[in-house]
């Protein structure tokens, strides 16, 4: 069937999307499966494109949609379906309303993409600051030298990996980078549990304080766990770091 221009294409069975033919595509051919709204004299192309994409359109017509297999309205479906009609000017008016309102959304969703761009640099410049020393420098010099990594912590090590039989949703959790949120924080987001013995539990089970690390996909992803969350194990994809807090550690690293 040949496309004339600035007419609608309506999906019989989808019902969406819907789209309007545009010059360049005059007298393409479409598919049986999608009937051609052509405006009349009285109707504006982009008036009758607008009022078919909308909720009431829509939902009218998808009660009537009929068949058990292959859904579909007809055309008498759409031939007796309603339009408000206002005259030619005032639609015009109204899809000029319609398209500013759509620009505005645009440029709010284009700039609503750049936030996560500058938390993210603002975040990176923050930490950059604290850990030089300048957030919190007074006239006392305080020595920020590098040291190792291993003098902070007491042990770290792979989360476990468990069979399928031991997954029980009574069981203990298993954290994974799902549930870290971007500040750092653990946001439960159904997890599975697994069962295990409590000499298991004493070796892999997690404390108040332990830092979580992703090592594959989102690496260096982390969380801080907190004993508030209740008894929990690290994922397989999660590296446990423990740090060293003893009275006689920290004493040594000041």
């Amino acid at each position: 069937i040949r496309t004339p221009p600035r007419s609608t294409l309506f999906p019989y069975t989808t019902l969406l999307p819907i789209s309007i033919v545009p010059p360049e595509l005059d007298e393409a051919i479409t598919s049986t499966g999608i009937a051609i709204l052509r405006p009349s004299s009285v109707v504006n192309s982009k008036y009758l494109f607008y009022w078919v994409c909308s909720n009431s359109f829509v939902s009218a017509l998808s009660k009537a949609q009929d068949g058990t297999m292959y859904p579909a309205i007809r055309d008498s479906d759409l031939s007796s379906a309603t339009l408000p009609l206002p005259p030619l000017k005032e639609q015009q008016r109204i899809v000029g309303r319609i398209e500013s309102l759509f620009a505005c959304s645009r440029n709010a969703r284009q700039e609503l993409a750049q936030v996560p761009r500058l938390l993210d640099h603002y975040k990176g410049s923050l930490l950059a600051t604290a850990f030089s020393g300048e957030m919190t420098s007074d006239d006392t010099e305080i020595d920020f030298a590098d040291k190792p990594f291993r003098e902070a912590i007491a042990s770290t090590f792979y989360g476990p990996r468990f069979a399928r039989s031991d997954y029980d949703p009574l069981g203990v959790v298993t954290l994974r980078t799902t549930d870290f949120d971007d500040g750092g924080n653990i946001r439960l987001k159904s997890p599975p549990a697994v069962r295990v013995s409590q000499a298991e539990m004493d070796k892999w089970g997690l404390i108040d304080g332990d830092l979580l690390i992703t090592r594959t996909g989102s690496i260096g992803k982390c969380a801080l766990y907190s004993a508030e969350i209740g008894p929990a194990l690290p994922s397989a994809y999660l590296i446990r770091v423990r740090l060293d807090r003893s009275e006689e550690h920290t004493s040594e690293l000041q």
